[in-house]
């Protein structure tokens, strides 16, 4: 790199919450990380994600991490998160990359980083009442449902999953697979990337772990045992907002494909 070329430079605040976070990092999650993660293969040893549980330090280190003051870093919120710039938590996040347990400590994770910032931006008072402060609490975990078995989902343009307006409630018609975050026992809410006549919008969705998995599990394809199937029938594209939704049924048809359909609540 040429001597002329000029670094970013982080703030003091930035630099301070860097050493924090390192010294965190060196002094609770390094010694134990080994042993944290094989205790996690033994406390579910089939690799079942609809049973996974996490270590019992897993909750007392991000009890730690947040007394610390070292939690919601991602969110450039004062109050909400530690007020660090793009700048400031970028060489925080590379500290926290290099391990696979640290983001989950500092509630830093994906996809509940991108999905809060979302709401954070995007969401209404109540919708952030509701939905954001949960996670940002630590209460609850979120999904993001964006890749699909028969596109290469990674150009958002491709997707084929369709949310449609009927009356008082949404149908969401596609399939959605390896969706981050779904295998974690706090998940409350799925956000859904899917098409409108439009353009591409966002379908939050509300529904309680235990429900879901009741009723959802026969969906979930045994060759990806880690992702998201939810196989549901394609309708036409209608003009639609981001939305928030509350799950009101599911139906299985003559046909192995779901129909999800969504009253909507705001």
């Amino acid at each position: 790199m040429s001597e002329n070329t000029l670094m970013f430079t982080a703030t003091e605040h930035g630099q301070a919450m860097h050493a924090k976070v390192k010294t965190f990092i060196e002094t609770h999650i390094e010694p134990i990380e080994a042993q944290f993660w094989a205790d996690c293969h033994a406390q579910n040893p089939d690799g079942n994600w609809k049973n996974w549980q996490w270590p019992e330090k897993y909750e007392s280190l991000r009890k730690q991490a947040r007394e610390a003051g070292l939690w919601n870093l991602f969110l450039p919120d004062d109050t909400l998160g530690a007020g660090l710039s793009v700048t400031d938590y970028a060489p925080i996040a590379e500290l926290t990359g290099r391990s696979l347990l640290a983001p989950y400590v500092f509630n830093c994770n994906a996809p509940d980083s991108g999905n809060m910032e979302l709401l954070w931006r995007y969401g209404s008072e109540e919708q952030q009442d509701k939905w954001l402060t949960p996670i940002l609490e630590g209460r609850t975990r979120s999904v993001f449902c964006m890749t699909e078995p028969d596109v290469a989902s990674s150009d958002a343009t491709n997707m084929q999953a369709t949310a449609v307006v009927d009356g008082d409630e949404i149908i969401i018609n596609g399939s959605k697979w390896w969706s981050s975050g779904l295998g974690d026992p706090a998940v409350d809410i799925l956000i859904v990337m899917a098409y409108t006549l439009m353009r591409i919008k966002t379908v939050i969705i509300s529904i309680r772990w235990y429900w879901f998995q009741q009723k959802l599990q026969a969906s979930i394809s045994s060759a990806c045992s880690k992702s998201l199937a939810i196989m549901m029938r394609r309708t036409a594209m209608v003009k639609s907002a981001l939305i928030m939704y509350v799950c009101l049924s599911v139906t299985l048809s003559v046909e192995p494909v779901w129909a999800l359909r969504l009253r909507k609540v705001a």
